[in-house]
């Protein structure tokens, strides 16, 4: 049996992400949800691991979605 194909490293790109992404989250759960004491840091982990491993198609999609937003809003408009 063939082994399967190794996983790609973590890149510097995906650091950034995720660093970013676990900021957002954490202040999120902080200011919003008023979450208190180690909570929000430690459930901020998961999406942000989430959001740095796939955010090139999150990226993708959101442009993809807010261009087809933006065309219905144009052709709505009329």
């Amino acid at each position: 049996m063939k082994p399967g194909k190794p996983k790609a490293p973590w890149t510097r790109d995906q650091t950034v992400v995720f660093v970013l992404a676990y900021v957002a989250s954490t202040w999120g759960l902080i200011e919003y949800a008023k979450l208190d004491g180690w909570a929000p840091y430690f459930v901020a982990l998961f999406p942000a691991f989430v959001i740095a491993r796939t955010w090139k198609g999150l990226a993708t999609f959101v442009l993809v979605a807010g261009g087809l937003l933006l065309l219905a809003s144009l052709l709505l408009e009329r």
